[in-house]
């Protein structure tokens, strides 16, 4: 990088806030060139037995005031109330076991509901997409084969994301195939 230039390394403006400029940056930076780091409050979940291990979704459920989270190691997804010091399990297994029948996940990695509470979980190492009906610990694979990884139309292979349009067809990222495959509602 040009010593003048105003350009910050990815580098610099991950460990710095996001507020500053980058002029701010050069004006504020120790005589080494190292950029400012700010501590901010950080509130951690956990509350014994109910772990949260790789989180790697969460979303806020603003009707029943819900953080969901998709618990990707733990292979679950919980419901935190806000403010609660413990979760509600609608989807996995409560101890993070992996298995591929109807009740548990295997790496869930996304989280959508439509507008009736149902929800959908894009189980990656199951290779399916999982549907819970609203109140129902038990899924229904609605894409892919559990088990079963391949490049035709009807198979996923790590599904990763997942969306829902206004007529409830099914977008997944089936990340595996490099590819987005649709899936009509049923």
């Amino acid at each position: 990088m040009d010593p003048g230039s105003d350009e910050t390394s990815s580098d610099e403006t991950e460990s710095t806030n996001s507020t500053n400029s980058s002029e701010e940056l050069d004006n504020n930076s120790s005589e080494d060139n190292e950029p400012l780091n700010e501590e901010f409050d950080q509130t951690s979940i956990d509350s014994g037995l109910k772990w949260l291990n790789s989180p790697v979704r969460v979303y806020l459920d603003s009707f029943s005031n819900s953080l969901i989270i998709v618990n990707h190691i733990a292979n679950n997804i919980v419901r935190w109330p806000l403010g609660a010091t413990s979760w509600a399990l609608p989807a996995g297994d409560i101890n993070g076991n992996q298995e591929n029948n109807a009740t548990t996940l295997y790496h869930p990695t996304d989280v959508i509901f439509d507008p009736m509470g149902n929800m959908y979980v894009a189980d990656r190492e199951n290779q399916r997409m999982q549907l819970f009906m609203n109140g129902q610990t038990e899924g229904i694979t609605i894409a892919g084969v559990t088990d079963v990884s391949d490049s035709n139309s009807t198979l996923l292979h790590s599904p990763w994301s997942v969306e829902l349009d206004s007529q409830l067809n099914l977008y997944v990222a089936d990340s595996g195939n490099h590819r987005i495959q649709k899936f009509l509602r049923y």
